[in-house]
């Protein structure tokens, strides 16, 4: 064992509850919390060490926090700046720009915040299984998991489905382990230009399927909204299903919310009391989970649940990826957007 992995071990906070992660959450629960999850001793210990201090109502906290995290852990953003780039894809970022005492810290808080430790799905039968799209390891590993899942018999459901975009892969230049075209290499799949494209392939290998997925009659070019798709496998056993959505504001790619949206409204037309299993990445359950609370959960009352891969369970795949405190960080301030979001959807207490 390393110094490194000692210290961290050593360094460690007790376990916090994921916002939304229990049994039908209500309003009153959701606002407790979100409210234990930021005055948790790892967020609390977390924010104090980088300088910040929040105090007020829960709504004030987590205004504060949105400004305090964009300042100190946006690294997307600060990267863009230093690159005179508008946009950067989470590939694209300063790795070591988190490092020693205060990287050790930002991990052991992202474990108790429930950002890195893979929990397995609380049901086993589920109406729709979600594959949230990202870059290419992502979109290889999720689609393998949640394959896992339902061949194993672990997981039962009559339809999988992912959820992507037509967002152009991201080159590095400086690091092939994080460039996405040399990845794709790497993996063993066809070049392609964006994640959709890739995420179809990854569902072609992950489920077996022996040709590529047939487009609705959904599926085009639409001239406000840019590029959207809906395609799909349909068989007895099972439907794999691929939607990359239109953003109905503006020509750039729909983000997850609204891709949650588009799919509940126009794809599956998504019931109340209706069970929904997502499947990212465990370092994004906190913020993706909270997303799909607000879009799925309160919007249309599905029951919504969301784990990260248990790579455990899948196979080894060429050149992993290694989470350092720069993501997590990055990924924290995500999860303080989310809820901010969330809670501003519930409104206060008194309404």
């Amino acid at each position: 064992m390393t110094d490194t992995e000692t210290r961290t071990d050593e360094l460690s906070f007790p376990d916090v509850h994921v916002p939304g992660s229990g049994e039908d959450p209500t309003a009153e629960t959701l606002r407790r919390e979100i409210d234990e999850w930021v005055s948790s001793q790892a967020f609390s210990g977390l924010v104090a060490a980088e300088g910040g201090q929040q105090t007020g109502t829960l709504a004030e906290r987590l205004a504060y926090l949105d400004g305090f995290s964009a300042s100190a852990w946006d690294f997307r953003a600060r990267a863009a700046r230093l690159a005179k780039a508008g946009y950067l894809e989470r590939n694209q970022i300063a790795v070591d720009e988190v490092q020693g005492e205060r990287e050790l810290l930002a991990v052991a808080a992202a474990r108790a915040l429930g950002l890195v430790e893979a929990r397995p799905p609380a049901s086993t039968e589920y109406d729709h299984v979600l594959v949230l799209g990202g870059l290419v390891r992502a979109n290889v590993w999720r689609s393998a998991y949640a394959a896992h899942l339902l061949h194993s018999g672990r997981v039962h459901a009559p339809v999988v489905t992912a959820l992507t975009a037509f967002r152009e892969l991201a080159r590095n230049d400086a690091e092939p382990a994080l460039d996405e075209p040399s990845l794709l290499t790497a993996f063993g799949l066809p070049s392609r230009g964006t994640e959709a494209e890739v995420m179809e392939d990854s569902l072609i290998r992950a489920f077996g399927l022996d040709s590529p997925l047939t487009t609705s009659v959904q599926g085009g070019w639409d001239d406000e909204h840019g590029r959207f798709r809906v395609a799909a496998h349909v068989s007895p056993e099972l439907s794999v299903d691929l939607v990359a959505a239109p953003n109905p504001k503006s020509p750039n790619r729909a983000n997850t919310g609204q891709t949650m949206t588009y799919w509940a409204e126009e794809v599956v037309h998504l019931r109340p009391g209706q069970t929904i299993l997502f499947v990212t990445s465990n370092i994004y359950v906190p913020f993706q989970h909270a997303a799909a609370v607000q879009n799925l959960g309160l919007r249309f009352g599905a029951r919504v649940e969301t784990v990260g891969v248990d790579h455990t369970l899948i196979e080894p795949a060429p050149m992993p990826q290694t989470f350092r405190g720069v993501h997590y960080l990055q990924e924290i301030r995500s999860a303080v957007r989310a809820y901010r979001q969330l809670l501003d959807v519930l409104g206060s207490e008194d309404d």
